[in-house]
């Protein structure tokens, strides 16, 4: 897994949703609009981080159109301090968008590294 997120008990940490090919796990953070999880592709087993957006939350916000407008564009954009847009799936309730681990680690290593993001750049 490429130094991803270790799942606990031999590989076998609940999966507690799954929505195509990828399973979804423990939550790392929480935005205005959605959360971070730890999300697995169930064949290849391959860790990404995985954004849960609720559209109904996304929906009375301003910031709506410009969400579907940076996604499109982070899923062209290709540098190794950005994290790489895999793929987009859409739920009767979120949009979910599943991205490559952060400079090869997972966001959750990434920031207790680094450090969180000020208060205001938090939100999504």
């Amino acid at each position: 897994m490429n130094g991803a997120h270790k799942f606990s008990k031999g590989g076998r940490e609940k999966c507690n949703l799954q929505v195509g090919p990828y399973q979804f796990f423990k939550t790392l953070y929480h935005t205005k609009y959605g959360k971070f999880k730890v999300a697995k592709h169930a064949a290849s087993g391959q860790a990404f981080d995985a954004l849960l957006l609720d559209k109904r939350r996304l929906a009375k916000s301003p910031f709506a159109k410009s969400m579907k407008e940076d996604i499109a564009i982070l899923k062209v954009l290709r540098h190794p301090a950005i994290a790489r847009i895999i793929d987009v799936r859409h739920t009767a309730n979120l949009i979910i968008v599943i991205m490559s681990q952060l400079l090869g680690v997972p966001l959750q290593v990434y920031c207790r590294t680094v450090g969180d993001a000020p208060h205001d750049t938090r939100s999504v």
